[in-house]
């Protein structure tokens, strides 16, 4: 159960490749001369995956994975569509999410991801929301035997 103090970390990596994967870089919803179909997927599947699981308070990271699996393009008009709805990111093509996670974690109480390899940051404090397709997201936090 999601608590309103709940803080997110939200790896983007997921929903950067389901958007890519869903459109294929066609130009569906083009304005003024401009393709917005991929910031479209991606504001949609993020903001029902914030629905999905109670969101209230979070931040996106936007790290290596996330430039390994889409364009530049791709990537820089997801950042302008956080910038314009003020939505908390932080972006750091240097670094994998796996690495800006673990710098991070104290901050938050949730991890939401896709990657398995997050698992291993979970704490008493810190759950790992693990994404799988077609499944809803099952909660892993450290639990001591009493």
């Amino acid at each position: 159960m999601v608590r309103p103090k709940d803080r997110f970390l939200i790896d983007t990596a997921f929903l950067i490749e389901s958007t890519h994967k869903s459109f294929f870089g066609a130009p569906l919803l083009t304005s003024h001369g401009e393709d917005h179909t991929f910031v479209f997927g991606f504001a949609r599947d993020f903001l029902r995956m914030r629905r999905r699981l109670g969101i209230r308070d979070g931040m996106l990271v936007i790290g290596k994975e996330s430039h390994s699996l889409t364009s530049e393009q791709h990537n820089d008009d997801v950042i302008t569509f956080l910038q314009r709805l003020e939505i908390p990111y932080l972006h750091d093509p240097l670094y994998g999410n796996l690495q800006i996670a673990s710098s991070l974690g104290s901050q938050f109480s949730h991890i939401v991801t896709a990657d398995r390899r997050l698992l291993q940051l979970s704490s008493d404090d810190l759950a790992i929301v693990l994404l799988q397709k077609g499944r809803r997201g099952q909660h892993y936090s450290r639990v001591h035997p009493d």
